[in-house]
């Protein structure tokens, strides 16, 4: 084939995708990086803290910022949209993977030792994001350290390793509306600033819709991708570029659903492996709130700065939420346990209305509000498929046959709930999609391109290189094939941070 636009292509501007833009950079190669989302100002940040119409991402409905909720059948997805992807509404948690995860099944097939493999890329994206201990402790912190104590495992309470420069760092509570005093090291900041200082150029608001192989159609010839504006409704006019290699970094929902849809919809790329869309994971995560007495206020601190382990599975970080989460109270009902967890949701709600409803009245809700995060690295799944509806295409979910699906309640978050509950006389709840919806949620959605050692159990080799094509490769979290237990970031940054040391050495 004849010259390319772009040496490099990289679709989307997350951890993975920044990683392999300034790496490719520092190589001499030609970087275009296509990102749907805007460019998001400082300005921005400071009225998406305030304003859920200026924080929320869908176009449809006119909202153009840049946090987005996507809804399915078995799990709520949130993420983040814009030039620096989710980095910009991450809590910058900054945590090494537990070798425990690394050593389960789907990563040890390949044959690799991936402690000792990620080690040294994990340091190098611990100093690039700039990982620092939160010296940060505050009201929501003691009684997060009490919480842990009351279970018997306080020993496991301290302070977060984050991507923050705590001299610049104000404590607003902001990092998950992002940073508007340029505290926290988010991608636009670090890896994008120094790919755009080599050359790099980033397209904002263009949105990938079909990726196709030119020639002789297995990659060697190179790539066609077709992009439309997203903010521009109707309006919107296909563009197309070409690049010798792509590198689709656009996370899990928008690389499945991009590679899904050139295999099962264009079907211009057959040769995908038939576990695309196979293992999608959720962190195995759930969510608990604690209402506090009114005059509280927790929001003195970064968004999370503590943590601890209930177990040797589990993972509990404390949140701050910023004004414009206030919605988020909508989504809140009391606390229940054990089975049929539906039927006790409503028995509690009829029998007890006023304080079932006091997060839905609360004043000062997000100074009240404390959030717990849960995750853990059990062996746990749900699949995606991209199935015609209508007159359209749509990404869905369905629970896999054989395999546990991913949970919606988990015993565990129920407990640490409690206990914080307990050690500062608040009040438990949880969400209405886990208590009577049976739905997760999580920020840190991974899998569907996975890790394997073959086109049989994986969609991408050990270095992120696509099974049965060529100058394609995945770096994202979709590739990481197995439930981490903590924050991802720093393992899909590490993981991308190989995978460009083996490609361009």
């Amino acid at each position: 084939m004849g010259s390319f636009d772009a040496d490099v292509a990289v679709i989307g501007s997350g951890f993975g995708g920044s990683v392999a833009a300034l790496r490719a950079a520092q190589a001499g190669r030609r970087v275009v990086v296509a990102e749907q989302g805007r460019r998001i100002s400082d300005d921005d940040f400071e009225r998406g803290a305030r304003s859920v119409r200026s924080l929320l991402w869908e176009p449809a409905l006119g909202l153009r910022g840049y946090f987005r909720q996507t809804p399915m059948k078995d799990v709520v997805v949130v993420s983040g949209v814009g030039v620096g992807g989710g980095s910009l509404v991450y809590a910058a948690v900054l945590i090494d993977p537990p070798r425990a995860a690394l050593q389960t099944t789907p990563w040890t097939r390949t044959g690799l030792d991936w402690p000792t493999e990620l080690e040294p890329h994990l340091a190098t994206a611990a100093t690039m994001l700039g990982r620092a201990v939160n010296p940060q402790f505050g009201v929501q912190d003691l009684w997060l350290r009490q919480a842990a104590e009351s279970m018997g495992v306080g020993d496991s309470f301290g302070p977060t390793a984050q991507g923050i420069d705590f001299d610049a760092c104000v404590g607003c509570g902001q990092c998950i509306t992002g940073c508007p005093y340029g505290a926290k090291h988010s991608l636009d900041r670090t890896y994008l600033a120094r790919a755009e200082a080599l050359g790099a150029r980033i397209m904002p608001r263009s949105k990938v819709e079909i990726l196709t192989p030119l020639g002789r159609g297995d990659g060697c010839d190179g790539w066609r991708l077709v992009m439309t504006d997203p903010l521009a409704g109707r309006r919107a006019k296909p563009r197309s570029i070409t690049a010798r290699s792509v590198v689709v970094a656009a996370g899990v929902l928008g690389t499945v659903g991009l590679l899904l849809a050139g295999r099962d919809r264009w079907r211009v790329l057959p040769a995908l492996s038939d576990e695309l869309g196979n293992r999608v994971r959720t962190n195995s995560e759930a969510f608990g709130a604690v209402l506090h007495p009114a005059g509280t206020d927790v929001m003195p601190g970064a968004t999370i700065s503590s943590d601890f382990y209930p177990d040797a599975r589990t993972h509990v970080t404390n949140n701050r939420f910023p004004k414009s989460y206030t919605f988020m109270k909508y989504y809140l009902s009391p606390s229940v346990e054990g089975a049929h967890r539906a039927r006790a949701t409503l028995g509690v709600w009829l029998r007890h209305p006023l304080a079932s409803s006091a997060a839905l009245r609360a004043r000062d809700w997000h100074r009240r509000t404390t959030v717990l995060t849960v995750m853990q690295h059990d062996d746990n799944e749900l699949q995606c498929r991209l199935v015609r509806r209508g007159f359209g295409w749509r990404l869905v979910t369905t629970r896999p046959v054989g395999s546990v699906a991913a949970p919606a309640y988990l015993p565990e978050a129920d407990a640490a709930t409690r206990a914080v509950a307990d050690v500062s006389g608040g009040q438990p709840f949880t969400t209405l999609m886990e208590s009577v919806g049976r739905i997760a949620a999580t920020a840190h959605i991974l899998g569907g391109a996975a890790i394997g050692p073959d086109r049989g159990s994986g969609v991408v080799d050990p270095d992120l290189r696509v099974f049965g094509y060529e100058n394609l490769r995945v770096m994202d979290g979709s590739v990481v094939p197995s439930n981490i237990g903590v924050n991802p970031s720093l393992t899909i940054t590490a993981l991308a941070e190989r995978a460009c040391a083996s490609w361009l050495g």
